[in-house]
This record gives C-alpha cells, sequence and structure tokens, in this order.
C-alpha cells in the first residue's frame, strides 16, 4: 500500500478504520502534529536526563511512521491555499485533508471530527430558540465546509471530493428540562460536494402534540443505505460486494447517480489489504505454538525475529499451495520475552507479535 488507505486527524485510532489484521488508517493527532511532521520540527526537550529519552522516544515514533515521507511529499507540492478560519478546529482540520487531496495522495478515506453535539442541556437560549450551543456548532460546521469546498475548488480537485457527516448517536424530539435533548434513535445526515445531487431526501415528520422528552423520532432511511449508495455511487464497490460488507442489503438512495463511477488502480491494488496472513495459537506461548499461514501460490518466507531484527528461526520458505498452511514454531532455549513472526511474499509482509512467558 503505497499510499495510507485512510487518514484520521485524531489523538487515536477508531475502530472505524480497524481491519481483520491491522489498523487500516494513519492517524495525524492534530494540524500542529501535521505541520511538524512535514516541517520535521517538533518542541524543544528540556536539557536533562528525560528529555534525552524524550528525544528518543520521538526519533523511534518518526521512524515507526510508515507513510510519513509519502504524506510529506504530497504536502510539498501544495504551496498556496485558499482562507481558513484560524478559530476554527474543523475548518483547520479540513484544510489539511485538502492539501493532501491536492497533492496527490491517493488515500480514498479522511475522517475529521468536530465535538460538542452531545447538548443535554443549553442547546438553545430560554429567549431565542434559534440561538445557542447548537447554533454555534452549526455555524462551525458551515464556516469549516465552505471553507473547504472554496479551497478544492481554487486547487482544481472539487469534483474528485464528496464529505459525509455522521454521529454515534442522535436526540430526542422533545427538550427536557434543561433546554437540551438527550440522545436519540435518529439524526439528520449532511452529504456535500460538486457531484451530490443538491435537495433534501425525506419528508418532514408529523409531530404530534402529546410527545415527551422520552419519544424518539422513528428515522425515514437507514443510515446503512447512505453508506451502501456511497460505496457504490462513488466510491465504485461493486453492488454485489455491498451485501457483504453490510452484512445484509439496503435499498439505494441518490446521492451521486450521475457521477462516472471510474475504479482507480488504489481499489485494485488494495482490495485485499487487512487480510491475515499469519497467526499463532496459543499466544503468549510456553515452548512453541501452531502457526498458520496463507498461500497465494507465490513463493513466501515465514520467520522469527527478535527486535533488533535478528532472524531467529527460518520455519518455512518455498512455494505451497494456495489456501492455509501450517508448520510448529518450537521456541524452547529463548529468553522470556517477545519477538516478531514475519511472513513474506513479493509485496506481502506482515508480522505478529509472538510473547514467550
Amino acid at each position: 500500500m503505497p499510499d495510507p488507505l485512510a487518514v484520521e486527524i485524531d489523538y487515536s485510532g477508531r475502530l472505524l478504520f480497524q481491519g481483520p489484521a491491522a489498523n487500516m488508517g494513519m492517524v495525524i493527532a492534530d494540524p500542529t502534529a501535521f505541520y511538524r511532521l512535514i516541517e520535521n520540527t517538533e518542541e524543544e526537550a528540556p536539557d536533562t536526563k528525560a528529555g534525552e529519552k524524550l528525544r528518543y522516544v520521538r526519533l523511534v515514533a518518526r521512524q515507526s511512521q510508515q507513510y510519513g515521507e509519502v504524506v510529506k511529499a504530497a504536502a510539498e507540492r501544495v504551496s498556496t491555499q485558499a482562507n481558513y478560519p484560524d478559530d476554527n478546529p474543523l475548518a483547520q482540520q479540513l484544510k489539511v485533508v485538502a492539501r493532501l487531496i491536492a497533492g496527490g495522495l491517493k488515500t480514498r478515506m479522511y475522517m475529521v471530527q468536530l465535538g460538542g453535539f452531545d447538548t443535554h442541556d443549553a442547546q438553545v437560549e430560554d429567549a431565542d430558540h434559534t440561538t445557542g450551543e447548537h447554533a454555534d456548532l452549526l455555524r462551525l460546521m458551515d464556516t469549516a465546509v465552505s471553507s473547504f469546498m472554496n479551497d478544492l475548488r481554487y486547487q482544481g480537485v472539487s469534483d474528485r471530493v464528496m464529505g459525509m457527516t455522521f454521529s454515534e448517536f442522535g436526540r430526542r424530539i422533545v427538550s427536557n428540562a434543561s433546554l437540551g435533548t438527550d440522545h436519540g434513535a435518529s439524526a439528520p445526515m449532511f452529504i456535500f460536494g460538486d457531484q451530490v445531487e443538491a435537495g433534501v431526501l425525506g419528508s418532514n415528520p408529523q409531530l404530534d402534540e402529546q410527545m415527551s422528552y422520552v419519544d424518539n423520532l422513528p428515522y425515514e432511511h437507514d443510515f446503512r443505505s447512505v453508506y451502501s449508495s456511497i460505496m457504490e455511487q462513488w466510491l465504485c464497490v461493486p453492488s454485489d460486494e455491498i451485501p457483504g460488507i453490510l452484512t445484509s442489503s439496503h435499498p439505494a438512495v441518490p446521492i451521486s447517480p450521475d457521477a462516472a463511477c471510474t475504479p482507480t488502480w488504489v481499489r485494485s491494488r488494495n482490495q485485499h489489504a487487512g487480510m491475515q496472513y499469519i497467526n499463532i495459537s496459543p499466544n503468549p506461548v510456553h515452548e512453541g505454538g501452531r502457526v498458520l499461514f496463507l498461500s497465494t501460490g507465490e513463493p513466501l518466507a515465514v520467520k522469527l525475529v527478535d527486535y533488533r531484527g535478528s532472524v531467529l528461526r527460518e520455519l518455512v520458505r518455498g512455494t505451497f499451495a494456495r489456501g492455509t498452511q501450517d508448520t510448529w514454531l518450537d521456541m524452547s532455549g529463548l529468553p522470556s520475552g517477545s519477538y516478531l513472526l514475519v511472513f513474506e511474499s513479493g509485496r506481502i509482509r506482515q508480522s505478529r507479535v509472538v510473547v514467550k512467558i
């Protein structure tokens, strides 16, 4: 995978991009961390023993970031951008995304975030329900998305980008006693981009005066229908594969029905990314364990190495029939600690941590 499959601007990798064998996304803590990465700068460490260790930890962190140079190269191709508000955290995240897209990074999915929507109180002002915390948040989102789209048009790549909002919770219909609303089952989703079919999809709900703060608004469109439609109409996923991805079928909604869906080399090259090629059981081990490895029919090798990179055992080397194969890892005579079980076959390289106790 020459470019990261996904880029997430957050302080930890979420389960959203967790694949069956490894995390499928690159995590950039925040816009400040992004600029430190591409400018090779970092905060000054104190001239103490602790500072020396901190500098070493930072060095290892830089070396372990596989995509650091790829991201830096893409960012350096963009010298100017449209204006973004400095006091808008979402806008600053989207500024990073626009720069990487315009710089040619072939990542298909980016995730940014804007918190604060868990408005159990102070969602609106008592004197004017069109003002308050929720209105301020929507204003931040509106300004950020507008700045993002203006920049994409300035860079000449707006026709290649689609954005979607989502949340892990909705809101109830009626406010509680604190001028807020509690968690609910339904929520709006915004889809934006030059290739999006504009308009409002869905009808206004009919509200009963007898409804209370415990009542939920029934959803009109399952969010999986939105995901399914974006995958097929924008990300070029074959329609017959989508039920297997979402575990069920969902009716399509017209998000971008007329967009030219042209699969890129990224999909064909990475469609098997995240497959588990090697595993061991049990783990941790005492004297040894059964190693399962997946053969593609190409020459492969399975090795046990220590954290200095020295090969301690070569378990198998050669060509095997396609499918899952197995062998035995003998760890007798090795001291307790952590090791790496490494699978190599052509361009595929995958490792598993093995702990001996």
